[in-house]
């Protein structure tokens, strides 16, 4: 019931946006064609070629050979009374976190419409798959910091799928509120009669600085077998002259077993600083950890939990605005064996991963 009533939903906010634009925006205001490509290769002693560093990474896993880690064309479409954006996308990204989506539905990586709720048009309702609220990383090589992606957005949600409802606070603070067809889900899970809630709070206090709090509440769990899940992000951000940094935590909640007062819990902090020598070079460290002992989130091959501490250096060179260029060393540790291809004495991987993207943007 919870699938027909959600997806009826999307549909009339489809519709009705796109009979608004027909009565009302005939001509097209603005198109934006999209395109990007991010090729990787990550080399580790010892190791076997196309060997997976770990089940709980997703970017940029795949060794000694040559890969896309994620690759995509879209087109987004902003008029007076409705917007629109949508994305095919593939890779080694796709295949991994994608797994368990519909295989049809799999390269989608964006697609939603929504309508104007004001006359001042700053307050939106949208319907479709989005990316993420949750987190200040994607998997869009020129939005983040670092070359891989650290290990608290790896082992959160990269995509989400309902409807959201945004409106600004002022002019310092925004607000968005989002009924969620589940925890990274495009298709509701069989069995689940009920939404997922989140929400996501910005505030931007100067020019300088953003604070950030998103949160999950919600099952990933079928009605029979319910254990609700609570989830937080938080995060800061500040850049002055060529320093900026970014401070951020996750921390999650789930239930032991249905109707429980009792909950297992994880937790991810991580610090970024990095330096911008000039416009075409940056470098940047991170320190990291990550602490799932129940595997709510994530789950090792060996079956052990998954608690580790990583430390990376990476160096970017930008030739032009469209063409990144980056190397980072990487070092995971874990308290035990963990990752594929650890020595059974240190429980470590290091690996140095190289890469290239490469972004097109073209406004009609």
């Amino acid at each position: 019931m919870f699938r027909f009533v959600f997806f009826s939903s999307i549909f009339l906010l489809i519709y009705a946006a796109a009979h608004g634009q027909q009565a009302k925006d005939s001509l097209p205001k603005k198109w934006l064609l999209t395109g990007y490509a991010e090729t990787y290769l990550v080399l580790s002693k010892g190791e076997k070629n196309n060997a997976k560093l770990a089940t709980f990474l997703y970017n940029h896993n795949r060794i000694k050979t040559p890969q896309i880690n994620q690759a995509f064309v879209g087109a987004d479409y902003t008029g007076e009374n409705f917007r629109m954006q949508i994305a095919v996308q593939t890779g080694t990204y796709v295949t991994d976190n994608y797994a368990e989506e519909p295989a049809a539905l799999r390269p989608l990586l964006k697609c939603f419409a929504g309508i104007p709720l004001n006359k001042e048009k700053n307050s939106w309702l949208e319907g479709g798959i989005f990316p993420s609220y949750i987190g200040f990383e994607s998997t869009i090589g020129f939005e983040n910091k670092t070359v891989t992606r650290s290990l608290l957005a790896e082992n959160s949600p990269y995509y989400m799928t309902g409807l959201r409802l945004s409106h600004p606070m002022g002019k310092k603070l925004s607000m968005t509120w989002y009924l969620l067809t589940g925890w990274q889900r495009i298709i509701p899970q069989k069995g689940n009669s009920l939404p997922s809630l989140g929400w996501q709070w910005t505030w931007r206090p100067d020019n300088s600085s953003t604070w950030n709090w998103s949160v999950f509440a919600g099952s990933a769990h079928p009605d029979n077998q319910r254990k609700w899940r609570f989830f937080q992000n938080l995060y800061w951000q500040f850049s002055r002259n060529k320093w900026s940094y970014t401070a951020g935590i996750d921390v999650g909640l789930e239930q032991q077993s249905p109707r429980s007062s009792h909950y297992n819990g994880w937790w991810s902090p991580v610090l970024i600083a990095s330096y911008n020598w000039s416009e075409q070079w940056k470098t940047a460290i991170r320190l990291e950890n990550y602490s799932d002992p129940q595997q709510i989130i994530a789950y090792a091959a060996s079956g052990l939990p998954v608690v580790c501490n990583g430390f990376s250096v990476n160096v970017d060179w930008i030739p032009t605005p469209a063409l990144l260029c980056r190397a980072e060393w990487r070092a995971l540790r874990g308290s035990n064996r963990i990752f594929q291809h650890a020595t059974s004495t240190t429980n470590e991987i290091n690996y140095l991963t190289l890469s290239l993207a490469y972004r097109l943007n073209k406004l009609l």
